[in-house]
């Protein structure tokens, strides 16, 4: 290398990272910059930085005491002791340099070391995490993630597209094949470097034009016009000729009721106020209701009225005379099969479904211990909750009343004694304003 006509400027970072400025000149009489950096004590510095190991305060002198002290310099540091509103902001001299030095260290890390010294803090990732996809070649990026996506010990997978690994969670079902079972169509999108992350597939329209994509084991229907993504419920429509969509409706053309534009927090509020059954009226009122509307959102102690009211005993005076009409000349199979018509209200999902929905274990439980019928769950909540421990935990949490008889979540003030007692006070109230009124006639 010819020597250049600049100067050669240094400078100490923290007394263990030297960065060297050279400037130097490749064609003759145009100057370039070079950053020349110790990688091994800067990976020290951003690993003690990313770490929770606090540095150490800079030493204080001890103050002087207030006694020996003057009266005007007593009530200054009287002064700047009450308005201080914490320990001093502390600024890491690499943070200090300029945004260009800063970038110039990054173009000369490799793809991990740069992830973690853009993930030392908000600073560093607001300036320079955007910048990596500039200051690392592609070529490097793709080649670490490609290692890591054909290490099928990891749960992680690597997106094609934007470069980046991302957890399953990130993906659509149909691209998040098991790597452990090292199924081929894993292996042929490793291969062709064919994966997309959700993002990517639905911005770049990877997905075919309202077909169903399942992620998360719910499936919607991208729209290549209009870009909206939506559920069965809520989604844009057309019909298909010869591979073409034609008379498309998207979502955005469509008219909605004054209902329907809520938002979704003002929707849940007008929704615990109304019983189960109203609820349910509207949320078969139209698609976009279908979607929106969930049934968890009514209170607890009115969806536990409703089913209960479809309790065994209830329904058992209407069977009672079916059975009772059967011809005794039929058969076993013939029984049980009716048998099977006989509903049961699941208190976990607050829906009735016949018996052949649940578990004969929970059907006998119920039948030993009928006072707690309200310990009732269907086969598909139970398997749901083996899998869930959150929705566990919620089940666990459900109990009657003792004073109301309805169910409450523990810890939590019963819903049904607050709506008696307000309805007593106002009968309460009413009943005082009517003798007022009477006495003043």
């Amino acid at each position: 290398m010819s020597k250049s006509p600049c100067t050669k400027l240094s400078f100490t970072f923290l007394g263990h990272f030297e960065a060297f400025l050279i400037l130097s000149s490749t064609p003759p009489g145009i100057p370039c910059c070079l950053i020349a950096t110790n990688f091994d004590h800067l990976l020290e510095h951003i690993i003690s930085m990313a770490s929770n190991i606090h540095l150490p305060e800079p030493k204080v002198e001890a103050a002087q005491p207030e006694a020996a002290m003057c009266h005007v310099d007593a009530a200054k540091l009287k002064e700047e002791q009450t308005h201080s509103t914490g320990p001093p902001v502390r600024t890491f001299p690499f943070g200090q340099l300029s945004y260009d030095l800063q970038y110039e260290v990054l173009r000369f890390c490799d793809y991990p070391t740069a992830t973690l010294l853009t993930s030392t803090n908000r600073h560093f990732y607001e300036a320079l995490h955007p910048k990596i996809e500039y200051a690392i070649p592609a070529s490097e990026r793709l080649e670490v993630i490609q290692r890591v996506d054909r290490d099928h010990r990891n749960e992680f997978w690597a997106c094609y597209k934007c470069l980046k690994v991302f957890p399953r969670s990130k993906f659509g079902d149909s691209l998040t094949a098991a790597k452990k079972s090292r199924q081929q169509r894993a292996h042929t999108q490793t291969f062709r470097k064919s994966r997309r992350c959700w993002t990517c597939a639905i911005e770049n329209n990877y997905y075919a034009d309202l077909e169903p994509v399942k992620k998360d084991r719910v499936s919607y229907f991208p729209c290549h016009g209009c870009g909206f993504l939506g559920t069965e419920f809520n989604r844009c429509r057309g019909n298909r000729a010869s591979g073409i969509i034609v008379n498309r409706q998207c979502h955005k053309d469509k008219e909605f009721s004054p209902l329907e534009l809520l938002s979704g927090e003002i929707l849940r509020l007008i929704i615990g106020q109304l019983d189960y059954l109203d609820a349910i009226h509207l949320r078969i009122a139209s698609c976009s209701m279908m979607h929106q509307v969930k049934l968890d959102w009514v209170a607890i102690h009115r969806r536990f009225t409703f089913v209960f009211a479809r309790e065994a005993p209830l329904v058992e005076l209407v069977y009672r005379e079916i059975f009772e009409g059967v011809d005794e000349s039929l058969g076993p199979e013939s029984r049980e099969m009716l048998g099977k018509t006989y509903t049961y209200p699941c208190y976990s999902c607050f829906k009735v479904k016949p018996a052949a929905k649940f578990l004969d274990k929970t059907l006998q439980f119920i039948g030993e211990e009928p006072d707690r019928f309200w310990r009732r769950r269907c086969r598909h909540c139970c398997t749901i909750a083996a899998g869930e421990p959150g929705i566990l935990d919620e089940w666990y949490r459900r109990h009657l009343c003792s004073d109301c008889g309805l169910m409450k979540a523990k810890g939590e003030a019963c819903l049904g004694c607050l709506k008696t007692s307000g309805a007593r006070e106002s009968m309460h109230a009413i009943t005082k304003m009517s003798r007022s009124s009477n006495d003043k006639r």
